[in-house]
């Protein structure tokens, strides 16, 4: 009898988020590749663009057929609410401030304990969006966007010399001016939570999504189907200040924003990444929190009481 494709795919993806929440109590264990998680985890980071890529199949390509069964639907929705509300694939996106407020505070109680490296974005690996056939960059948006905070590195990782591109060390200055750049750029700043991975534990991931190439932000605006949380911000409008530029609406990445009678409006599902702000010519747009908590970090670290962001 042979499995149908579609079958194994499930399992693999359902096993993905297994080996990501047994993580969680094993990150005191070995690293990739000297014990069995590791050994899986260090097989699927060699391979998580193709993971990716075939995820996105079932949700957005040539497979989608099944993703639009109800019952099977029902299967990828209760892997992903386990994956979310666990904490096991999960991401958040947090404004330019905060970014930097976090990034700050985990420097500075983890001085001498915290190692940061960056590599290129998986989604444009997945999505063969790196190039653009003729010799160059796909777009003129950055491609190195991941940034990674390992707590205990692997050491054959260490000994090794990073493939320029796909992964090096940077400092903590380097990454307040990256999230700048990225900021400039568009890209939303979404964070993962610890996990093991090819290069060691990993504190967190800043993704730095690409809002037309990431895959998790396409599943969240075509499918409905997210692994984001809930927003801990949502962006607000003085429409004394707004000019009807229309920038908003076409810089942000959920397509949370509408013109109407001239003016900017903030429809309900903005998650608060902030990013709309950069090119509003009025300057008339600001965040302000939301009733949803930060899914990864207390408030304490991103903003002071009254809701200021920390500098």
């Amino acid at each position: 009898m042979i499995i149908p494709i579609y079958w194994l795919l499930l399992v693999l993806f359902t096993s993905f988020v297994i080996l990501h929440i047994w993580h969680l109590p094993l990150r005191g264990a070995g690293h990739a590749p000297y014990d069995i998680f590791g050994t899986i985890g260090f097989i699927y980071m060699k391979i998580e663009y193709l993971v990716m890529r075939l995820a996105n199949k079932f949700v957005m390509g040539a497979w989608s057929w099944f993703f639009r069964s109800r019952l099977k639907r029902f299967i990828f929705d209760t892997a992903r609410l386990a994956a979310v509300n666990y904490r096991a694939i999960s991401l958040e996106p947090y404004t330019i401030e905060e970014s930097k407020a976090i990034v700050k505070n985990i420097f500075r109680r983890n001085k001498t304990k915290v190692l940061v490296a960056n590599r290129i974005c998986p989604c444009r690996a997945a999505t063969n969006k790196i190039t653009n056939g003729n010799g160059g960059l796909y777009d003129d948006k950055p491609i190195v966007t991941d940034i990674m905070f390992l707590t205990k590195p692997n050491l054959a990782i260490l000994r090794s010399k990073p493939v320029k591109g796909f992964m090096r060390f940077i400092t903590i200055p380097d990454v307040l001016k990256s999230l700048d750049r990225f900021e400039e750029a568009g890209l939303v700043h979404a964070f993962m939570g610890p996990c093991d991975a090819i290069y060691g534990t990993v504190m967190m991931t800043i993704c730095n999504c690409h809002p037309d190439i990431c895959i998790p932000l396409a599943w969240h605006k075509k499918r409905n189907f997210s692994f984001f949380a809930e927003g801990h911000n949502i962006a607000v409008i003085d429409s004394a200040k707004c000019t009807g530029c229309g920038h908003c609406v076409t810089r942000c990445p959920v397509r949370a924003r509408k013109l109407v009678n001239g003016k900017s409006v903030v429809l309900q599902h903005c998650f608060g990444c902030g990013t709309c702000r950069v090119t509003c010519e009025g300057h008339a747009t600001h965040m302000v929190a939301t009733k949803h908590k930060p899914h990864y970090f207390p408030e304490y670290m991103i903003r002071h009481k009254d809701g200021t962001a920390l500098s």
